[in-house]
């Protein structure tokens, strides 16, 4: 049983939840006695007694609090503030306001009402401006009330510029359990046209923590929402199992760091990321991709949106359902590296869509569905309406891997007929049995993607089997099918001069290499094109012309 302290002590630094008389059985309403408490917890260490004290209406509602210059501490697990305020339309269980060098450490904080619907508001708010202010080894939970857990409004509004400022504010080793919509919130909303927009929401950490059962109402269900704009911030180590929408949601936030989180066993349509611009059109920039596991065994992707020189690198992307692991839209300037991107369901690796001038450098592509689907590893559809499509990308030392497929997809789609200069340079084609070569045919003018320095095994690049064309000392045109098999020719014979081979307008890269003495000069349709002897050349027929799409090795 806790023991009032005197007055004397209690006039000390320290006070305790017990000084203000509340029963703290779990049923009766102690609103009253936590607000006296949390009022009277400025300037000092506030402990709170492994009890729980149960926050009806008695205290008129939601309470809202002024801390500074405060330490509050709990017994992980086990000092709880359970919340049964009525529910109407929405709001909130505590307020924080403008909470400055303010510790919380070891609450739990369970939202115990019950309202389904999606309303305004959250569990706890910290709210105006916030400077060094810490939640740490706390506990949120609300499994039936559809609102967020933990929310810090520091401006809200699109179309006054705000001038609260939010610095140094962490979320560590915490846990959401059966949140029924979102687990933390960031919100600073600003006019775009406002220069100081983004340096008023600087220093943001959210490292350790670990999030369950998020959104079991059914609506949003991230882990944390980055939503207007704030720069220098570190999503870091966490780990999210079982949430109905994703992890991580970023509007126009710069500079950060993802890094090291884990995104285990969730229901199918869940995400990683979803970079969306709801607010302006701005890009997001400057920010770290790293080290992340995203190994659902459901449905699970990743949403790259509106981005520019950032990097992505050291990631882990997994699907097995229906849609690509990875959605890369409207990003540009980027560099990705050596992540790994396999799915093993009916979809590709990635698509893009309006992705320019990034670079992919020792990435690994891995389709394993054995048969039917598109075992395409990138795939770059038909531009979006009014954006660029796909072009200026380098592939350099990356993986394409689809040798157990018998699905007619290539490694690389780009079947937009704007989608130009695209390069793969020494990279890996593992195909497998489909009648697909490394690149379809493209519909435009020139080339979509161009192959330099291919590494192959056995041509499998194109098909593991091969077909030899024996040239007699002459012109000689071909006429068999079987190329449409093999899509590898082996030139033999043994010419005096340049000979031309004319060749069926077969579709798709077709790979000559010259084994004779001379130079053959390759007819199809209307053009041509000549590879020197001992050399091989990648050709490829697009209804129109024929032209090269790697340099002659």
């Amino acid at each position: 049983m806790s023991k009032a302290r005197s007055l004397a002590n209690r006039s000390n630094d320290t006070i305790s939840l017990s000084d203000y008389s509340p029963v703290g059985d779990g049923v009766t309403d102690d609103s009253v006695a936590v607000l006296a408490f949390l009022n009277a917890a400025s300037g000092k260490t506030a402990l709170v007694p492994g009890k729980t004290f149960y926050i009806g209406n008695a205290a008129g509602g939601a309470l809202s609090v002024a801390l500074a210059n405060c330490n509050l501490i709990g017994v992980p697990g086990l000092s709880q503030f359970k919340f049964g305020i009525t529910v109407a339309t929405g709001g909130n269980c505590i307020n924080f306001n403008n909470p400055s060098d303010v510790s919380i450490y070891g609450i739990v904080f369970n939202d115990g009402r019950t309202y389904a619907t999606a309303l305004a508001g959250a569990t706890i708010t910290a709210n105006g401006n916030m400077k060094n202010v810490v939640f740490e080894k706390c506990t949120f939970t609300g499994t039936l009330i559809n609102i967020q857990a933990l929310c810090f409004f520091v401006n809200t509004s699109t179309s006054v510029n705000g001038t609260n400022v939010l610095n140094n504010v962490k979320v560590k080793n915490c846990f959401f359990n059966q949140v029924g919509n979102s687990a933390v919130t960031l919100m600073n909303r600003q006019p775009a046209a406002n220069a100081n927009r983004y340096t008023v929401c600087s220093g943001f950490y959210m490292q350790d923590n670990y999030a369950t059962g998020l959104g079991t109402q059914g609506s949003y269900g991230m882990l944390i929402s980055l939503d207007g704009f704030g720069i220098d911030w570190f999503i870091e180590r966490n780990y999210l199992s079982g949430g109905y929408a994703q992890m991580i949601e970023n509007t126009n936030f710069q500079s950060g760091h993802i890094k090291d989180n884990h995104i285990g066993a969730c229901p199918a349509g869940c995400s990683f990321m979803s970079f969306n611009n709801t607010i302006t059109n701005n890009y997001l920039t400057n920010i770290i991709i790293s080290g992340n596991i995203c190994d659902s065994p459901q449905t699970l992707q990743t949403n790259l949106t509106q981005m520019s020189n950032c990097v992505i690198e050291n990631n882990y992307f997994s699907s097995t359902g229906a849609v690509p692991p990875v959605v890369i839209n409207a990003v540009s300037n980027c560099q990705f590296r050596n992540n790994t991107y396999t799915s093993s369901g009916t979809n590709e690796n990635v698509r893009m869509y309006a992705v320019q001038n990034n670079i992919f450098e020792g990435d690994q592509f891995v389709n394993t569905y054995a048969t039917g689907g598109v075992a395409t590893n990138i795939y770059s559809p038909s531009a979006l309406t009014s954006v660029a499509a796909s072009s200026g990308n380098k592939f350099i030392g990356c993986t394409f891997d689809n040798s157990v497929s018998s699905s007619n997809s290539a490694p690389l789609g780009f079947p937009d007929s704007a989608a130009v200069n695209n390069y793969a340079i020494n990279c890996t084609f593992n195909k497998g049995t489909g009648g697909y070569n490394c690149v379809p045919p493209w519909t435009g003018a020139s080339p979509s993607c161009y192959l330099v320095n291919p590494i192959t095994n056995n041509a499998s690049i194109f098909n593991l089997a091969s077909t030899t064309i024996g040239i007699p000392d002459a012109n000689y045109t071909y006429t068999s099918s079987d190329g449409l098999a093999a899509n590898y020719f082996l030139i033999t014979g043994s010419p005096t001069a340049t000979r031309t081979i004319t060749m069926p307008t077969l579709p798709g890269n077709l790979a000559f290499k010259n084994q004779t003495g001379q130079s053959v000069s390759i007819l199809m349709g209307a053009g041509s094109q000549t590879i020197a002897t001992n050399k091989t050349a990648v050709l490829c027929w697009n209804g129109t012309q024929m032209q090269r799409v790697t340099a002659d090795n």
